[in-house]
């Protein structure tokens, strides 16, 4: 399944998909190098919640 060129990509059914998958390998890649404090305990439920 190809995807449209630039500029018509909105409405087409792989964007959210793609965007998605774009967001959590950003948040994945920030994991190692985010500590773990006060915002990483407010958001996932615990101090050592990203280690398993």
């Amino acid at each position: 399944m190809a995807r449209p060129s630039k500029g018509a990509r909105a409405n087409h059914p792989t964007t959210p998909v793609i965007m998605d998958l774009m967001n959590r390998l950003a948040v994945l890649k920030r994991q190692d190098q985010m500590p773990a404090g006060n915002n990483w305990t407010a958001m996932f439920g615990g101090s050592d919640a990203h280690s398993g």
